[in-house]
């Protein structure tokens, strides 16, 4: 497996993938403006790939101001097709994005997932979101600092 930037060559299984995480829209135009380098959001966008070349999931990042006062990258979002989702792929393209966060001398990753903000450190992946990982493996082997979007909020307004 490779985890690379996304290419032009990669439209269609991008439209694809995208379609498949948020149903109903119509991706085509956006995908079309960040090949052109004309939309603010996504800032980078990652593959995983198999050794011949298929698509297995991508994962979009943005840059974002966090609770700590310091820019991050922010996992917009993040897909596994199906035939893939019981190998490491997920975890891999998080850490991708942990990489190019760290190329960009950001504090680290930040996600979101319901009512609590996730921060993932540089020293390595933390909070798989996949069903398989249970709370208990996710504890012991990830690092992982959790704030509630309210905490969140509290903390950017300072009080």
């Amino acid at each position: 497996m490779t985890i690379r930037k996304i290419s032009k060559e990669d439209l269609e299984d991008w439209v694809e993938m995208r379609s498949a995480l948020w149903p109903g829209d119509n991706h085509r135009p956006e995908i079309l403006q960040y090949f052109e380098g004309t939309c603010r959001e996504p800032t980078a966008v990652m593959v995983a790939v198999t050794g011949t070349g298929e698509l297995m999931g991508h994962i979009e990042i943005s840059v974002r101001f966090g609770p700590d006062g310091e820019w991050h990258g922010f996992i917009e979002g993040l897909f596994v097709k199906p035939q893939f989702r019981r190998g490491n792929v997920f975890r891999e393209l998080v850490c991708g994005a942990l990489a190019w966060s760290a190329h960009k001398n950001f504090a680290s990753v930040l996600a979101d997932r319901g009512p609590r903000l996730y921060e993932i450190q540089h020293s390595g992946a933390a909070r798989l979101l996949e069903r398989h990982i249970t709370e208990e493996e996710l504890h012991q082997n990830y690092p992982l600092r959790r704030q509630s979007h309210e905490q969140s909020r509290r903390s950017q307004r300072g009080s």
